[in-house]
């Protein structure tokens, strides 16, 4: 994870938006800005609308919630917490992802063949190793992949996918059929 600058602890849920994208502390500033934003334009543009002891609690509560929020960030980012840390950092399938997704394809292969032998019927880790297989040019070991992944309970949330590989894996095939007056 992408450590925050210290300046991201200024405003209240930053440093925990910069590091983790977390959508509590996406609430967390927007919220804020809306109380700042509501207390400086009852302060200085409709100052007659708002009565002063709602102005001053404003105020305190921009106050309080600043003050809160910066401790909280300065110490998480101190201390090395990461509050909203994504879920599955050490889990094999996101790390035979993620070794994918950079290429790593004997990586993921690995991994993805140890979530496999813990749990057969991971469709998730089926597809994509199907999906790296056809990649790296196991086209054999791919479309047999495939087939028993369209038998497993839970495949129909990848049906798409799953046709998708399928129709990429006969392409080639069709192509080079043709080229081969077949």
């Amino acid at each position: 994870m992408r450590k925050a600058p210290w300046v991201t602890c200024v405003w209240p849920g930053l440093p925990q938006l910069w590091t983790h994208g977390s959508w509590s502390a996406l609430a967390l500033a927007v919220a804020f800005t809306i109380l700042l934003n509501g207390a400086l334009v009852s302060s200085f543009v409709w100052t007659e609308l708002i009565s002063p002891a709602l102005i001053s609690a404003a105020w305190l509560g921009v106050a309080c919630v600043w003050i809160v929020s910066a401790a909280v960030s300065a110490w998480q980012l101190a201390a090395g917490v990461h509050g909203g840390e994504p879920e599955g950092r050490d889990d094999p399938f996101v790390a035979a992802r993620d070794e994918y997704l950079k290429g790593k394809w004997l990586e993921a292969e690995v991994l993805l063949d140890g979530v496999l032998r813990r749990n057969p019927g991971d469709v998730d880790a089926q597809l994509l190793l199907a999906t790296m297989l056809r990649r790296s040019g196991r086209r054999e070991e791919a479309y047999r992949r495939l087939r028993e992944l369209k038998r497993l309970d839970g495949a129909e949330k990848w049906n798409n996918e799953i046709h998708h590989e399928l129709e990429r894996l006969r392409r080639p095939a069709q192509a080079a059929a043709v080229t081969h007056g077949e």
